[in-house]
């Protein structure tokens, strides 16, 4: 009877943690946001000293830094220059309780990294973070647990952020 009332212990400690069994895709997810200073490194960014008045870049700027950039695009009523820097990776892993186990690993494309342009200025740049994307499993967190599947991370609050490409008359309003 001991076995059997610790198995049942070791289960509900293992099912109140935060938890996922299952398979989980971690891979390149785009991040934007409008407060940067370019660092010394090349094609990194840094948070800026002073977010009430951030530093603010010109296009010359900006190549004068960096170089000529690997694509030059438009986002509506916004320029942006690309800069490409290695590729982006996704992972397949099986996860057991919090331990991810990689059964595949490949290769999807560039890391970019984008400045976004209002006329010559800066208002927003982009660049890719690694996270779960999508997965399919049980999972157990603070709230419950369940089943699961799907998309993980949503773009929604990325488009936010160029609302200022759509509708340029009203950029002090944003």
């Amino acid at each position: 009877m001991k076995i059997y009332n610790c198995l049942i212990l070791v289960t509900l400690t293992i099912n109140t943690l935060n938890c996922f069994y299952g398979i989980m895709r971690f891979g390149p997810a785009e991040h934007i946001d409008n407060t940067f200073e370019l660092s010394e490194k090349k094609y990194t960014f840094k948070s800026p000293k002073d977010y009430r008045n951030p530093t603010s870049y010109s296009k010359k700027d900006i190549i004068d830094k960096w170089g000529e950039p690997s694509e030059i695009g438009n986002h509506h009523n916004c320029t942006f220059f690309t800069y490409r820097d290695g590729l982006n990776w996704n992972f397949i892993t099986i996860v057991v309780l919090i331990i991810p186990i990689p059964i595949l690993i490949f290769p999807t494309g560039f890391d970019e990294k984008k400045i976004y342009f209002i006329e010559d200025k800066n208002f927003a740049y982009s660049e890719y973070f690694n996270q779960d994307t999508h997965f399919f499993g049980y999972l157990c967190d603070d709230r419950s647990c369940r089943f699961q599947r799907g998309k993980t991370y949503h773009y929604n609050e990325n488009e936010a952020k160029l609302l200022k490409c759509k509708n340029p008359e009203n950029n002090d309003n944003l």
